[in-house]
């Protein structure tokens, strides 16, 4: 078939309505010209949400065949790097509506409608949502860890667990539950997620931890363990119950006893 310039000016409906008119395993060849090949990319955008890899699949299975006028095989490039950036975003948001909405609280439908992507296009990127759940939760460990340890590293020396607690425990970290800890945002809910997805999140959790000991006190790696599984669960806890408080005053009281204990305990600059 040929699609001119008058697949440049109705687009993806002749696409669809050449390719729907022939038997399924008859192969067919697409002759086109620069504005056409314009309008094949639009084209595949729209049923291929950008997926590059997709798109190449869906014209092998319907034997489409890609050649300019003089009969040279055009190949379709489009950059590899587009599917890592979808999929990134799509994790990124999908990150941030859990934390403030719980994992049940907003579909894979309003993820994908927030990015401009067609629900369908999920599929491409991730098996199911567990697998996005789970690979944001990675996300949300992997960010806050590096995030945590900047807070430290800008501190003054000696004083990047001080800093930490500061910021954990504090009224702009539990008004902003979207960028905020996984631990305090979705704790029970990660505890609610079947075995495998657990798994996957366990070992998050892990390389959280174990970025997180460079600023834990302690002579040995057991040591620092036990520190980090006492204060990083508590604060946790504090700000989940600090976060179901309605009075403002209450909430920010218990903050700062809470900060005064932890840094009291686990921070004190030694004199």
């Amino acid at each position: 078939m040929r699609l001119d310039d008058k697949f440049y000016r109705d687009g993806l409906r002749v696409l669809q309505k050449e390719i729907w008119s022939v038997r399924q395993w008859q192969s067919v060849v697409l002759h086109v010209t620069p504005n056409a090949v314009e309008q094949l990319s639009k084209a595949r955008r729209k049923l291929c949400d950008d997926n590059a890899e997709a798109f190449t699949a869906w014209l092998r299975d319907w034997h489409l065949t890609v050649l300019d006028y003089d009969h040279n095989l055009m190949v379709m490039r489009y950059p590899s790097e587009q599917k890592a950036e979808t999929r990134a975003k799509i994790i990124g948001m999908a990150a941030r509506s859990f934390r403030e909405h719980g994992s049940e609280g907003n579909g894979i439908g309003s993820v994908m409608k927030e990015l401009g992507l067609t629900k369908g296009g999920f599929y491409r990127h991730f098996d199911s949502k567990d697998d996005l759940f789970a690979e944001s939760a990675g996300y949300v460990f992997e960010t806050r860890a590096a995030e945590m340890l900047a807070w430290a590293e800008a501190a003054p020396k000696g004083e990047g667990l001080r800093v930490i607690i500061e910021k954990y425990l504090s009224h702009e970290h539990l008004q902003t539950p979207g960028s905020g800890c996984l631990f305090f945002t979705l704790g029970p809910e990660l505890a609610r997620q079947p075995k495998a997805v657990r798994k996957r999140i366990n070992r998050s959790i892990a390389a959280y931890r174990d970025r997180l000991l460079a600023v834990i006190p302690g002579k040995t790696r057991d040591e620092k363990l036990k520190t980090f599984g006492i204060l990083f669960p508590s604060m946790s806890g504090v700000m989940t119950v600090a976060r179901a408080i309605e009075d403002a005053d209450t909430r920010e009281r218990m903050l700062a006893e809470a900060r005064k204990f932890f840094i009291n305990t686990f921070a004190k600059t030694k004199a």
